[in-house]
């Protein structure tokens, strides 16, 4: 044992006896230093050999790619914002009651619809009950745009409402939309508690509705989006989204939010698969997206198949009856910082794009026929459509110091052979144009703003409101006497876009068959409170299809004043709209009741309202 113990402690004292030298000499191990006088610790100097050269820095091993697997830090980001509307509206019908088939363009109280033996506002009405003249009504939203950033170049993002445009008190305690109301609140006056909204019990619509589910990832060669997102374009008169979001994009001056994303009530959605990319050199936008614009009827409307609580996964029962959509983009579009910091170096900024829609159908469904049976009786009510649509649109808008200038025109182009279940032998042709035009000129450090807005979109001839309501829902898609009915050119701007309080948003629900000229001044007097007028000039396109066959729609004068606090996200605001109806919307006795001496069966009236809102915005 001691033979081996002998050789080891001699290596042992070998392997520390430099250490133990150089302790001794005042250098401490692994300090790289040396003891002088006084105790101060000096640096080595270096060797001769190594002065002069640079110290050999050691590469760090690369780290290995972990795209698509490291989730960034913020991984949950939720905007939108909370809003709470009142509107009450003063002689919305114009005046005009129901006389014979005849209606009012807009609706009256309920009772004034009652025409039984003894109506409860027979007469002249003079019961305290019949008020014939105000709408009154509050209702509340609360929108989320939710995103999950999966990594920083994977999201998932959403649209949800809740208490979608939800009128205060309408769902109380014990009301259904069937018949039966509970034991302890057999009428409203006894309901004590608000119910939840529930789709087919006591409300129309659930209390959140999912709207949009899409993804988005950025390629290396550009983003590639696919699910059900909200669609924009433009100023939005073909395809306008509603939401906060897409407003952003577009919208480089403006304060406030007067008639913007937190007041839309529309929004269009699109089932696509998109991909965009930029060309760097040129800075241009070129995208290309397929839609699923419609799938027809599906394996769940089988008979049985809707009533189970999960079929699986349901398929297309035919491709045939597919419409689909391809859209392509192309333009230059500068974001709203990149036209701020542009404008700041006294750049002229002039954007513009083109956007393109081609919609094909080659089978559908006869009218009227039965969404639900098995496969023969689905089969049966298939006819040939053959219809296509090309919709070119085209966005320009220049800034230039303190004046800027927008506009979007649209054409859409289209046919569809099969129309014999319309009542149409021959095929229908679709020729439409509509278009809008804005500018405005900053003053004052931006503090005074003037504007001018003129828009427009083709009518028709042959088409006309139904029994004279004007909102552009009642409106046929084809006259009382479809044989002599060959082209259909009636352009509807979408729903969402905003032009005054009352006539277009209200009465006839968007422009349609209608130009406008609207000037505009927005003062801001303090950094959180601003007014705006607006003076709306409306005009028919096709007076011979309003109701008084009339070119002149009427004027209308809107005030607006909002309070915002952006810190806080906090906006309130008070509107005011007075419409004063011209010869297009009085009713003739001429035309409606040819023995009558009187000029106007029915004569047009005054409308106001006056809407308030609160909104939170974050």
């Amino acid at each position: 044992m001691t033979r081996w113990l002998a050789p080891l402690a001699c290596v042992g004292f070998l392997m520390i006896l430099p250490d133990t030298a150089a302790a001794q000499m005042g250098r401490m191990p692994g300090s790289g230093g040396r003891m002088g006088r006084g105790g101060d610790n000096k640096p080595e100097k270096p060797r001769v050999a190594t002065q002069g050269k640079e110290p050999v820095v050691k590469k760090k091993p690369k780290r290995a790619q972990t795209w698509g697997l490291k989730k960034p830090m913020q991984f949950f980001k939720l905007e939108g914002y909370f809003r709470v509307r009142s509107d009450a509206f003063h002689k919305l019908h114009l005046g005009h009651s129901v006389i014979g088939t005849l209606k009012p363009p807009a609706y009256q109280p309920l009772q004034y619809y009652d025409t039984g033996v003894n109506p409860i506002c027979g007469g002249d009405g003079d019961s305290k009950h019949c008020d014939k003249n105000w709408l009154r009504s509050t209702n509340m939203r609360l929108h989320l745009e939710p995103t999950l950033n999966v990594h920083n170049r994977v999201r998932i993002k959403m649209t949800l409402d809740i208490f979608d445009n939800l009128v205060l008190g309408s769902t109380p305690e014990g009301q259904r939309l069937e018949a039966g109301r509970p034991t302890q609140a057999p009428m409203n006056a006894f309901a004590s508690t608000a119910e939840v909204p529930q789709a087919g019990r006591n409300s129309m619509y659930d209390a959140i509705m999912v709207k949009h589910v899409w993804g988005e990832v950025d390629l290396p060669f550009g983003r590639l989006m696919f699910g059900r997102m909200p669609s924009h374009w433009g100023l939005g008169i073909l395809a306008n989204s509603g939401t906060c979001s897409g407003y952003s994009k577009w919208t480089v001056h403006h304060r406030g939010d007067p008639k913007r994303c937190m007041d839309s009530d529309y929004g269009d959605i699109a089932d696509r698969i998109m991909f965009a990319s930029k060309i760097p050199i040129v800075n241009l936008l070129v995208g290309f997206s397929w839609d699923f614009q419609s799938s027809g009827l599906t394996t769940l409307n089988l008979q049985g198949e809707q009533v189970q609580l999960s079929s699986g996964q349901p398929m297309d029962l035919t491709p045939a009856d597919n419409v689909n959509q391809w859209v392509g983009i192309l333009g230059r579009i500068d974001s709203p910082l990149v036209v701020k910091q542009r404008l700041a170096r006294g750049e002229v900024v002039f954007n513009y794009g083109t956007y393109w829609v081609f919609r094909k159908q080659h089978m559908d469904y006869e009218e009227n026929s039965s969404s639900v049976a098995n496969e023969g009786a689905l089969a049966a009510n298939l006819t040939v459509r053959d219809a296509f649509a090309m919709i070119p649109d085209i966005w320009l808008r220049l800034h230039w110091k303190k004046l800027s200038v927008e506009m979007e025109a649209v054409m859409i182009y289209g046919k569809i052979k099969g129309m014999t279940d319309f009542g149409l032998e021959q095929e229908l042709n679709i020729l439409q144009f509509g278009g809008v035009f804005k500018s405005s000129y900053r003053f004052l450090n931006d503090s005074l703003v003037l504007g001018l807005e003129v828009g427009a979109a083709s009518g028709d001839d042959e088409l006309e409101a139904f029994d004279r309501r004007l909102n552009y829902r009642g409106v046929k898609s084809f006259p009382e006497d479809p044989s002599r009915f060959s082209t259909n050119s009636m352009f509807r701007f979408d729903p969402n876009y905003r032009v005054d309080l009352i006539f277009f948003r209200e009465i006839m629900g968007t422009v349609y068959n209608a130009g406008y000229i609207k000037p505009h001044i927005t003062y801001h007097i303090l950094n959180e409170l601003s007014a705006r007028l607006d003076i709306i000039y409306a005009f028919a396109m096709e007076p011979v299809a309003t109701p008084g066959n009339n070119p002149h729609y009427g004027v209308e004068f809107d005030l607006d004043v909002e309070y915002r606090l952006p810190e806080s996200g906090f906006f309130v605001g008070i509107a005011y709209g007075v419409f004063i109806p011209l010869g297009a919307l009085h009713w003739p006795s001429g035309i409606y009741d040819p023995g009558n001496a009187d000029e106007y069966l029915s004569k047009a009236k005054v409308a106001m309202t006056l809407q308030l809102r609160a909104a939170i915005k974050f």
